[in-house]
């Protein structure tokens, strides 16, 4: 390194400005490489605790649903709905807003809801779509516009992912009766799971750890996401913006392992995307403890 500096100041052909334009190009190229081998160290070092017991799970296995039966889904839907919906469906008009394969919204119509709807906006799943049966499920607003007004919305981890939160609650409340209910569940980014990496990946906070090319390059591919670090304030701003009342708080807590306070690699990159220099005033464990936060909501 030494050498070549010395040999741009003993350039008799170079002005003053030109050799000090070098060396600096020549100092910054130096410590490009030294950061970018320094990164590519730390990521070997990081993907071999991946592969120790030390890293915590994100999940219990016990608890991933088989993505790919019909029997988990129709379970997990049922699940959905008989732990966050506190009121009977029958006789009720429902809507599942970003209802994904549409469990949700067949279950509902079984326990005799009046209209059962699901919206999202793309089709997926084996269940029948845009055909106006004993439920219907739609890509189209208007034909959710037609059936409602609504006294029970329910929306299940759609906020963190939606490219637009705001538009996703004003159009909810578009169509909630006056005396009807939103149930929301938030899956924020900063909880344990929050990238939903565990079925390539199940190891706890790997999305707040690893950068979104390095999980690509352990076979997991984030899919969007806000990124929320601070959930509890975001969503409060929602609310606030869209006028919706707060009449309930949930939030579902699971202890941050010490694993992530005393390995130095994993905590100094945690702390990095929380902008912090240490953990103090409970941050970031208050935000990373939060798994889900389920509210209950009116229109003001």
């Amino acid at each position: 390194m030494s050498e070549k500096i010395n040999e741009i100041i003993n350039n008799s052909k170079l002005s003053p400005e030109e050799k000090l334009d070098l060396i600096s190009k020549k100092l910054d190229s130096v410590a490009d490489e030294t950061a970018n081998n320094s990164e590519d160290n730390d990521f070997s070092q990081l993907q071999d605790l991946l592969k120790s017991d030390k890293w915590p799970e994100a999940v219990l296995e016990f608890q991933i649903a088989d993505d790919t039966s019909e029997e988990d889904k129709t379970d997990r839907a049922e699940g959905i709905i008989d732990i966050l919906i506190e009121e009977s469906l029958e006789g009720k008009r429902f809507l599942d807003f970003g209802c994904g394969e549409g469990h949700s919204v067949k279950y509902s119509s079984e326990e005799n809801a009046s209209v059962s709807v699901g919206y999202d906006i793309k089709s997926t799943g084996k269940l029948p779509w845009e055909q106006d049966g004993k439920f219907l499920l739609t890509t189209e607003f208007e034909k959710v516009l037609d059936k409602g007004p609504f006294d029970i919305v329910l929306i299940y981890d759609v906020l963190d992912h939606a490219e637009d939160p705001m538009d996703v609650l004003l159009k909810a409340s578009s169509v909630l009766s006056p005396t009807g209910t939103i149930y929301l569940r938030c899956h924020p980014f900063s909880s344990r799971h929050g990238g939903h990496c565990y079925r390539k990946l199940n190891k706890a906070f790997v999305h707040l750890v690893f950068s979104e090319e390095e999980l690509s390059s352990l076979g997991c591919e984030l899919e969007f996401n806000n990124k929320t670090l601070f959930p509890l304030g975001k969503y409060a701003s929602y609310f606030e913006r869209v006028r919706l009342r707060v009449e309930k708080t949930d939030i579902e807590e699971q202890q941050v392992e010490s694993f992530f306070r005393e390995n130095y690699l994993v905590r100094e990159r945690i702390l990095k995307l929380f902008d912090k220099k240490e953990w103090q005033d409970g941050c970031p464990v208050f935000q990373m403890s939060q798994c889900f936060v389920d509210y209950v909501l009116k229109n003001v």
